[in-house]
């Protein structure tokens, strides 16, 4: 299997990451719900609403740091040459992907509150993907 294979397969059974940023000196960390757009692709999108803490953090400082959460098998997908963009998509744009990977996502708020919040894209240049008994680690360009 080729690393952009097993990437896609690693995040087809996840959907939540552990989002980490630094502002000032100060760490935060937050659970996120994701989407992707092409399966096995570099790019993630989070929603959150604009006015959020972390909408200041991410403006103040595009790297983040990821980790998604552990599934069954001990599968988890970590990296730190990540980035965190405010995407040029609406959650418009991306309602239907969060519906299809994140079932029960679009039950979870109001679609007002939905269609107000913004989307966001988290874009890896690398990914270290972890199990029980293996680690490797995938490039993208």
């Amino acid at each position: 299997m080729i690393m952009s294979e097993k990437f896609a397969e690693f995040v087809k059974n996840t959907n939540t990451v552990v989002v980490s940023s630094a502002v000032n000196n100060q760490p935060s960390s937050r659970i996120m719900r994701f989407a992707t757009p092409v399966a096995g692709g570099n790019i993630w999108y989070v929603i959150t609403a604009p006015t959020a803490p972390k909408a200041t953090e991410f403006a103040s400082n595009e790297k983040v740091a990821v980790i998604t959460l552990p599934t069954e098998s001990g599968a988890v997908i970590s990296s730190n040459t990540t980035t965190i963009k405010l995407s040029d998509k609406s959650v418009a744009d991306v309602k239907e992907l969060f519906g299809e990977q994140i079932p029960g996502f679009l039950d979870m708020m109001p679609e007002a509150v939905l269609l107000a919040e913004v989307v966001y894209e988290i874009t890896f240049k690398s990914a270290k993907l972890d199990t029980w008994t293996s680690h490797e680690i995938v490039e993208f360009d």
